[in-house]
């Protein structure tokens, strides 16, 4: 550990704040930083927990980025795997956000996963020319689609149907 008073510290403030949402369960605020500080501390399944609990207290007013750092929870605490539930999260997200770049990166990691990878071909042609998916996820998505053999230079075995 870099700094282990940090850290400390960072575990004090989680506990303390653990017990304040307890007694104040609406606390979206507190939800949220709850979130952002178990990710912090590697406790995703309770990261998981944190933001199940902020989509359930948003209600209708749910955003596709609130999704979308639900499913970036699922995957990380699962090595980069689709559990089931990631997969039924995302089936979800496709119902009510069809267009959403975020959307088609997962689909193209679930494609991929699942050796789909004409689907994640398609998706990923579809996805460059959108607009909305930050430069880090593009360049995941590249060296994924490269391990698999799929180049955007030419034809290669993976590219056809």
């Amino acid at each position: 550990i870099a700094n282990p008073g940090k850290s400390e510290e960072l575990f004090l403030l989680y506990r303390k704040l653990k017990e304040t949402i307890a007694n104040r369960p609406g606390d979206l605020k507190g939800y949220n930083l709850l979130v952002k500080t178990c990710l912090t501390l590697n406790r995703y399944s309770e990261a998981r927990l944190a933001q199940e609990r902020v989509l359930s207290l948003k209600g209708s007013r749910v955003s596709i980025r609130d999704y979308s750092l639900l499913l970036d929870i699922y995957l990380v605490a699962a090595g980069g795997s689709f559990s089931i539930e990631a997969s039924q999260i995302l089936k979800k997200m496709k119902g009510k956000y069809p267009e959403s770049a975020d959307i088609h990166f997962f689909m193209v990691l679930e494609h991929i996963e699942r050796k789909n990878y004409f689907a994640a071909i398609e998706i990923w042609k579809n996805l460059k020319s959108q607009r909305g998916l930050d430069t880090e996820r593009l360049k995941l998505l590249e060296n994924k689609l490269k391990r698999i053999g799929y180049s955007d230079k030419g034809k290669n075995s993976n590219d056809q149907r």
